[in-house]
């Protein structure tokens, strides 16, 4: 069975910068025996689909047309591949409805482990300082939503339902506490290097990444 990491985020933390990055440093991966799916390109082939079928929107695929689309990406080399798509737990709207930190998280995985070949070998998450995270997300659902008082979504948030530590627990109760990596947004520069090593299985060298000094 083929290894993979399953990078789900989180939104706010660095994800596009990181996609970006790997996109554009595609050969140098291959190189050192990584695959990397472009998020774009797995989100219109696989999260588009996953986030109708969870809806259980009419034109969902079948579980087993997104099965089979993990699967032929789980089938080609090299021998280690990574895919990140943040909106695999949910999106930013999610949260500043409901004022919790990705509410439908739990069926979300179930879902998702339900449509996986084979359990992923490393399942990444970043998180964030709420300080920091949740004027993001709000930032973010104004791009594509009715505007909001912010003060709305400070009301409404829900402060005893275990934040960070819930989701956390959530994707541990999933995929195993082996398998999971949790690493801090505002650590992310300074560990790089643990970062990628952590995606990929096996160290490398961030110098020459795009964007990355």
């Amino acid at each position: 069975m083929r290894d993979y990491t399953l990078h789900i985020g989180a939104h706010k933390t660095g994800t596009t910068w990181l996609q970006q990055s790997l996109a554009g440093a595609l050969p140098r991966l291959a190189e050192a025996g990584i695959d990397f799916e472009p998020m774009p390109r797995f989100r219109a082939a696989f999260t588009s689909g996953f986030n109708r079928a969870f809806f259980s929107m009419r034109d969902a695929p079948s579980d087993a047309a997104l099965r089979q689309t993990l699967a032929a990406l789980l089938a080609r080399g090299p021998d280690w591949l990574v895919v990140s798509d943040e909106n695999l737990i949910g999106d930013c709207r999610s949260i500043t409805r409901s004022g919790r930190l990705y509410p439908h998280i739990r069926r979300r995985l179930d879902l998702l482990a339900r449509l996986l070949p084979h359990p992923p070998t490393r399942v990444m998450l970043t998180i964030r300082d709420y300080v920091g995270f949740l004027p993001s997300a709000y930032a973010e659902t104004l791009r594509f939503h009715a505007f909001e008082p912010f003060e709305a979504l400070r009301a409404r948030f829900v402060l005893n339902d275990g934040l960070w530590l819930r989701v956390v627990a959530e994707v541990v109760a999933r995929f195993g506490t082996d398998a999971v990596r949790v690493m801090r947004f505002e650590a992310l520069e300074p560990r790089l290097p643990a970062l990628l090593e952590a995606l990929f299985g096996r160290p490398f060298d961030p110098t020459g990444l795009p964007d990355v000094a």
